[in-house]
């Protein structure tokens, strides 16, 4: 039998909330599962609990907006304060400052720059050496040029400024999580409460299919174990790449699951996109547990100038107890430009080695960057180094290049049901043995559905599709593609 379990993040609390309050709007009083009473209960703390959400979420993105352009604040001021003192070990060494006068910036005789990594450090060694340097010059010295004292103050300032700015967005976003978290406990209250008097009042509903789906009607979410999933086939499916956790989702999360489920999705494996959709993905991960599970990486149409803190972060949740199955996605995207290359391509090196440190398989994006994915790959070849080429929709001899990398497969989605597309033609070339499903959504919408918002159930037409491309049985396409998904992603329980 299925089982139940309360929400454990505050949307999917507030999703449970709503399913409920929406049916005293719908139903008569002779036809609701739950009394006036709770009805009323929860629609009051609803409305207080959901504005304590909207608020912390917009504390949080206003503190996310802001760091952006804080975090180019610090790169500015690091580079401006270590460039002064470097220059200043100089003119020491030139004899065009005294040893003795470093003492006025607070730094050691020794020709070194400070460890000014953290932003506390940038706080004090830019008061120190704006300070020394008008102490110094105030004696007569000669002021250091290249650049000068003042363009320094500048930038410290603006630094210095937003570092106010962003410890008050900071103290902002906790005392209104504060908040939010003293409410979670009187919310499954509630929701317990409601669910108890669903099940009670449907107990006697039979098949058991009917009344676990008017219970779902309330809110509740059942979820199954791996022996009991719900199939409209026999076929298990794996959706290797999906992104649920976007906004696109927000409205109907509870009704994608279940239509994943019912076409036979066993596993939907999840990759973020950045910093800002981390927690997203692990919300709907920790709601979904036995069917969604979370990869962690940089893409690489988010490499920009900010690429260094969004790699820190990504390191950081690598380092700390987790869950994920993977690195992903990461790789190369130069469809639009190739202003960040180097940036794009020293960031997917980096995350290929915490792969190979960590032992995960990675999930590779490649956008206009066949030729630089494939050389960089190149050196990872004699490697235990295992993943999946992401969307692939190349030629013949681009997939007989890639399957070169024997730990790697090929993830196709909707893309092969598109009219005009090769990528028949070009998996006529590939092993059935190196190919793993995926959807992409909600992007890449398989025929019959293109130009629709894709979901993992869509994985289903892909299925269909290579199966049709292959002449095989479709029950073996699914083993086959199903067995290949797991030899690559390693689930931590």
């Amino acid at each position: 039998m299925p089982y139940r379990r309360l929400p454990n993040t505050d949307q999917a609390r507030v999703r449970a909330l709503k399913a409920a309050v929406e049916k005293g709007d719908l139903y008569s009083v002779r036809d609701l599962a739950i009394s006036l009473k709770t009805l009323f209960e929860a629609r009051n703390f609803l409305q207080r609990f959901e504005a304590a959400q909207i608020y912390y979420t917009q504390c949080y993105d206003n503190q996310a907006k802001a760091s952006r352009k804080h975090q180019a604040n610090v790169k500015t001021a690091r580079l401006y304060i270590s460039h002064f003192i470097q220059v200043l070990n100089l003119a020491v060494l030139r004899d065009e400052i005294k040893t003795s006068h470093k003492n006025m910036y607070g730094l050691p005789e020794a020709n070194v720059v400070p460890d000014l990594l953290s932003e506390a450090a940038l706080v004090e060694w830019g008061k120190k050496i704006i300070e020394g340097e008008q102490q110094r010059t105030a004696q007569g010295g000669i002021p250091i040029y290249n650049p000068t004292i003042a363009r320094v103050k500048v930038h410290y300032d603006i630094f210095l400024d937003s570092y106010e700015r962003q410890k008050n967005l900071q103290a902002l976003t906790n005392r209104s999580l504060e908040e939010l978290a003293s409410m979670r406990g009187r919310a499954d209250e509630l929701i317990l409460d409601i669910w108890n008097q669903v099940e009670t009042k449907y107990q006697d509903v039979t098949p058991n299919e009917v009344r676990l789906d008017k219970c779902r009607d309330y809110g509740l979410i059942y979820y199954y174990r791996s022996s009991e999933k719900v199939k409209e086939e026999n076929d298990m499916l794996i959706d290797t790449h999906s992104h649920l956790f976007l906004e696109e989702f927000s409205e109907d999360l509870p009704q994608v699951m279940e239509r994943a489920r019912k076409a036979g999705v066993s596993h939907i494996f999840m990759p973020n996109i950045d910093s800002m959709t981390i927690e997203p993905m692990l919300s709907v991960c920790a709601d979904y547990p036995d069917l969604c599970y979370p990869m962690i990486g940089l893409h690489p149409t988010s490499v920009n100038e900010t690429y260094e803190r969004e790699l820190a972060i990504v390191r950081e949740r690598l380092s700390a107890p987790n869950n994920f199955v993977a690195i992903g996605e990461i790789g190369l995207d130069l469809y639009w430009d190739k202003t960040f290359l180097n940036e794009q391509l020293f960031v997917l090196e980096k995350q290929i080695e915490w792969a190979l440190e960590y032992n995960f398989p990675i999930v590779i994006h490649s956008r206009e960057a066949f030729d630089y994915i494939y050389k960089v790959m190149k050196t990872y070849k004699n490697t235990p180094l295992t993943g999946i080429f992401h969307s692939f929709t190349g030629t013949p001899d681009e997939a007989a290049k890639l399957l070169e990398f024997e730990g790697f497969m090929l993830g196709i989605n909707g893309v092969v049901t598109f009219k005009k597309s090769t990528l028949p033609d070009t998996l006529r070339t590939v092993p059935l043995e190196r190919i793993v499903l995926e959807t992409d959504s909600p992007y890449l919408t398989p025929v019959p559905n293109r130009g629709k918002r894709n979901e993992s159930a869509n994985v289903r037409d892909t299925f269909l599709k290579i199966a049709e491309i292959y002449q095989m049985n479709p029950e073996y396409v699914a083993q086959v593609t199903t067995e290949n998904a797991l030899k690559v992603f390693v689930i931590r329980k």
